[in-house]
């Protein structure tokens, strides 16, 4: 007397698949939507921040606040090659260009030290009180560059500093260190769900193996 073989089960197995994809699925799609919020909510509060700075530099401006001054060369002693400098110092993190109605600079004796390159930025009348990121090509490496958020504001006449008075004015701020913590984050994000996302497999594997 001979015994039949059991055939396995195929419909069970490929049901028992079906779930263990759908929970892959279902984790990857989790990890992604979090991951994401949580980038954009950085991100845009980095940027929050740095769009309130400026603000506030507008508003000193319209106010009749005191221009900031940069330190000079001593007389007599050579300039130094035009170039920007590190984005560590004090007097390059934040910088005003004010401009003539030519698009002249008129300040450009505060810009001395290196510092002479600002001077060659153009005066665009179309996008007065808009905010935007600017990069200063400073070498050929992407490390070498320097970017700024930038906003150009038209002083009214009738204010009474001079130096600002019916001149377009625009405001600078050095973002490196925001844009350096910002992809310090996302690569750090990047770990976290890419961990999270094996301990998932895990879990999703130890789960199929006990249906």
């Amino acid at each position: 007397m001979y015994l039949k073989k059991i055939k396995p089960r195929t419909f069970e197995n490929k049901q028992r698949w079906g779930l263990f994809f759908k929970i892959l699925l279902s984790f990857a799609i989790l990890f992604l939507v979090l991951g994401g919020v949580i980038y954009f909510f950085f991100q845009r509060s980095i940027y929050q921040n740095i769009d309130s700075g400026l603000n506030n530099q507008k508003r000193q401006i319209m106010t009749d606040k005191k221009a900031p001054q940069f330190r000079r060369t001593q007389p007599g002693r050579r300039p130094q090659r035009e170039q920007a400098p590190p984005a560590n110092t004090a007097q390059f993190r934040t910088m005003t260009v004010v401009y003539n109605k030519k698009g002249q600079v008129i300040n450009s004796n505060e810009f001395l030290n290196g510092l002479t390159i600002f001077t060659k930025i153009p005066l665009e009348k179309s996008k007065v009180n808009k905010k935007e990121t600017m990069t200063l090509y400073t070498g050929n490496t992407q490390t070498s560059n320097h970017y700024f958020r930038k906003l150009l504001v038209k002083v009214p006449k009738e204010n009474a500093n001079t130096m600002y008075a019916g001149r377009y004015v625009l405001l600078l701020e050095n973002i490196d260190s925001e844009l350096l913590a910002i992809n310090s984050f996302r690569k750090s994000l990047m770990v976290t769900l890419a961990s999270f996302w094996i301990l998932a497999i895990a879990i999703a594997i130890i789960f199929h193996g006990k249906i």
